[in-house]
Formats: structure tokens, sequence, C-alpha cells
């Protein structure tokens, strides 16, 4: 959480309207999502991923990294989509027999798990360009323009502010550990990551009460009011959403039309 906000304050475009940047990033997402085309995912991914880099200054080998744990996540959900049993005798282009049936990759079973996997890739590089580009108060300001309830963003105004105090308390409480070797044999490690585990539980449970009784001391309603802050105006950001929008709404229309004619 601190690299990517440290990311996104270092933006090229972070003084910019999150509204802009807001729009660039959910309408590919949704199309993407929704037309579910490899055509469209693919160029969503590039598209997405080159961007980011250029206004962050980011190497392709550092965002990959960021990558690894969603492509992680996805490639143990889509496994048992690239895999699957069919009866014996049934086309494969990779398989192997076990009793009555084959175990393998058909051709459909290919084409499913690559289009699964190239929409998720492209909703996550949505994500990743509006989180790398869009400092978090940023974002929160925007969603108190919005139909969303103000206790809601305050809650996560809370949320995001306390991620990084409960980090840097487990980074301590891991280093005392370290420091009494409580980390040299499997056993050992294991009992003192559940250790703590359970004690930062109870002192993030603590703090909370603490905070809650601050906040109603103070006269809190349900609306954390801060000062707002002006950006620039990113019109032309609804220009490059609508043309990236054309962009991949044809991609995915000459997929269908030559799926389609495949038969």
């Amino acid at each position: 959480m601190n690299q990517i906000d440290k990311i996104a304050y270092s933006s090229r475009i972070a003084r910019l309207d999150p509204k802009g940047k807001l729009c660039f990033s959910l309408f590919p997402l949704c199309l993407c999502i929704g037309t579910r085309s490899i055509a469209a995912g693919l160029i969503t991914l590039f598209a997405m991923a080159a961007l980011t880099c250029m206004l962050t200054g980011l190497t392709l080998k550092r965002y990959l990294h960021f990558l690894l744990i969603p492509c992680g996540f996805l490639l143990i959900g889509t496994l048992t989509i690239f895999i699957s049993r069919y009866p014996a005798g049934e086309s494969l282009l990779a398989g192997v027999t076990i009793g009555q049936y084959q175990y393998g990759i058909s051709p459909d079973s290919l084409f499913q798990g690559i289009r699964l996997c190239s929409t998720a890739l492209g909703a996550v590089c949505c994500m990743y360009f509006l989180s790398f580009n869009t400092p978090m108060t940023s974002l929160f300001q925007c969603l108190r323009g919005s139909p969303l309830p103000g206790v809601l963003v305050s809650l996560m105004e809370l949320i995001y502010r306390y991620i990084f105090v409960i980090w840097e308390e487990a980074a301590r409480m891991k280093t005392a550990q370290e420091a009494r070797l409580g980390y040299r044999g499997l056993r050992q490690s294991i009992q003192s990551a559940g250790t703590l585990i359970g004690t930062l539980f109870f002192r993030a449970y603590s703090r909370c009460g603490r905070i809650c009784a601050a906040l109603e001391a103070r006269g809190f309603e349900g609306d954390l009011n801060a000062l707002q802050e002006t950006y620039a105006p990113s019109k032309k950001w609804y220009g490059y959403t609508l043309a990236f929008c054309l962009v991949l709404g044809a991609a995915a229309l000459a997929e269908f039309m030559l799926r389609r004619k495949l038969g």
C-alpha cells in the first residue's frame, strides 16, 4: 500500500481532477467485462499497462511485479477451466486417459480460459491505472460528490488511514519476535506468526474502541469534514475515454463477427 501511494503521488497526472481518470478506468473496465472479448481484453491490458508506466515512470519489470498477485489467483481460478474431464475418444489438444475418461485441454476449454484471463487482466490493469495515478485522498473527495452516503466514505477514509497504522504495528512486533529468534524453525515460525496475528487483532480492536470514543468526544455525527483540494481540469480525459471505448467496441465487434463467420 505504501508503494502504491508513493507512486500515485509522483504520477504526472496526480493533480488532475480524479473524475476524468475515474471515467477512463471504469468505462473500459465495464466494456471489457461486458463484451468478454479476447481482443478487447488484450488491448485494454497492453494500453493501460503502457499508459501507467509512461505516466508514473514505472519500469515494465516493476509493473509486472505488481501483477504477480492477481496472476497467481487467476492461475488457480482458471486451472479447472483449462483442464476438464471428457469422455474417452474426445479430440483434445493435450491430455491423458484415466479409466473411461480423458483429462486435458480441448479447443473450447482453451478458448474459454484465454478469454477469462484476458478479461480479468484487462480489468486489473484498469484498476491499476486508477490506483497508480490517483491518490486515495483525491478519490475520497471525488466520492463525496457522488450519491454514496457520507458515513460510508468516512468509514473508507478511516479504514485506509489505519491500514498503515496496523501495518507498522505488525512490522514492529515481527521485528521484536525476530530479535528473540521467534522464526528460527518451522514450528517456531508458525507459533510466532499465530501469536502476532492474535495480538494484532486485539490491539486493533482496542484501538478501534479508542478511535470511536475520540470521535464521539469531538462531536462526530457520521461525516468527516476536511478541506477540499483544487485540481486541474481533466476534460480531455473524457474524450480519451470515448475514443478508447470506441476502439474496444470495434475490436469486440470484429472478434464476434470473425467467430460467427468461422462457425
